[in-house]
């Protein structure tokens, strides 16, 4: 009888799952409303909702959804009007193509610290960017700060500022600093880039007070430095920041524990 039927019957394969579609979708939806309940554990969503399973299946429910714990990313605050200078800053360089970019010399200072805490998010791959995705980024201790530059042309000095430098009480470092011990290098990087490429360096620095100091304004202007427009809060829109987030995992693997262990691993 079996034989002559049209379509071989077919056993149901397993139980059927603890939260179906609709549930699942439930589950997301509560989870990804607003910064608060992204902030939330996947325990919390499910007390909220009624939904009594244990942890291994709420993380098999949102990994169907391909949602996941993760980390916040951290992104600078952003004022409307940062954000709108952010737009001109795309709009005035748009048109740029790779030949002209590569005449960017791109610098910074990184700071280095032995100790950080970290905030986990639920989110998809693609909404990493999310503003409910990202925690806030402040200024904190630094256990060292150095100062790079890179361009298609290569890797410039890595330099650690010093104490000794500094003149001032405070031992910051200052516009000063950054006349003696940083110019004379991006200006012998300029030279070495002209004499390879042919053409002019641009300098690339952020707003960092010591960048906009008038001393040190009319400092790159009497070298004749050529600096590229730079929109506040922006680091993201710097390649080197690719850069230093690679130096800090090499560093932060090594477990740096005081000061002194921080300076020596970078």
């Amino acid at each position: 009888m079996c034989l002559r039927g049209p379509i071989t019957p077919t056993k149901p394969y397993g139980r059927p799952p603890i939260l179906d579609t609709p549930l699942r979708k439930l589950l997301v939806r509560h989870a990804t409303e607003n910064v608060e309940q992204r902030r939330k554990t996947r325990e919390q969503i499910a007390y909220e909702l009624g939904i009594n399973v244990c942890r291994r299946t709420l993380i098999k429910a949102f990994e169907k959804e391909l949602y996941h714990r993760r980390k916040a990313t951290l992104k600078p605050w952003l004022s409307d009007f940062y954000k709108e200078e952010r737009y001109w800053w795309a709009s005035a360089y748009k048109d740029w193509d790779d030949e002209k970019w590569a005449c960017i010399g791109w610098s910074d200072e990184v700071i280095l610290r032995t100790g950080g805490g970290e905030i986990y998010v639920t989110r998809r791959a693609e909404e990493r960017l999310y503003p409910d995705c990202c925690a806030l980024k402040f200024k904190e201790y630094a256990s060292c700060m150095a100062w790079g530059i890179i361009s298609t042309y290569g890797k410039g000095p890595l330099v650690i500022f010093e104490k000794a430098w500094c003149t001032n009480k405070k031992q910051t470092v200052d516009s000063q600093v950054y006349i003696e011990h940083i110019l004379p290098l991006i200006l012998a990087y300029k030279e070495a880039y002209k004499t390879h490429t042919g053409r002019e360096l641009i300098l690339m620095e952020d707003n960092c007070i010591i960048h906009t100091l008038d001393a040190t304004e009319a400092a790159e202007e009497a070298l004749e430095i050529e600096k590229l427009w730079w929109p506040a809060n922006s680091p993201d829109l710097n390649p080197i920041e690719n850069v230093w987030q690679l130096l800090k995992y090499r560093i932060e693997k090594r477990f740096p524990k005081t000061d002194a262990e921080v300076r020596q691993y970078l």
